[in-house]
């Protein structure tokens, strides 16, 4: 299967401000991605830096746009996904530290291991120090 999702990091002010609560205009990020891989891109999803590789959400894409001045971003020739739904999904990425934006399944996302309330406090703290 074609990759169908993609996941990008955020540090601990972006995911205060941008990630943990659904921006009203439903949109996310600005990223100079492959535009040829856009349509085929379902859903996205966040990892957080300097938090033991969490995972904390994971958006339903309803499309892509340019990245509008409007919209308060201010680099037009970056794109921005609008979405359907978001869900906070806490997972254990095992794999090396995202940096720049990956193409990824969405079914070997999924299937990563949960983790507990106890360990998801930990890794926040983890990532707001």
């Amino acid at each position: 299967m074609e990759e169908d999702a993609f996941i990008f990091s955020c540090d601990w002010d972006n995911y205060q401000n941008n990630i943990l609560i659904d921006k009203e205009n439903r949109t996310v990020g600005a990223w100079n991605l492959d535009r040829n891989k856009l349509s085929y891109l379902k859903y996205g999803y966040a990892y957080l830096t300097n938090s033991d590789k969490t995972v904390v959400k994971k958006w339903h894409i309803e499309k892509f746009e340019t990245a509008k001045k409007e919209k308060d971003y201010h680099q037009d020739w970056k794109v921005c996904f609008v979405f359907s739904k978001s869900e906070d999904v806490f997972f254990e990425w095992n794999r090396d530290p995202i940096q720049a934006p990956r193409y990824v399944k969405s079914s070997e996302m999924d299937n990563l291991p949960r983790m507990s309330e106890e360990q998801k406090k930990v890794n926040l703290l983890k990532s707001e120090k």
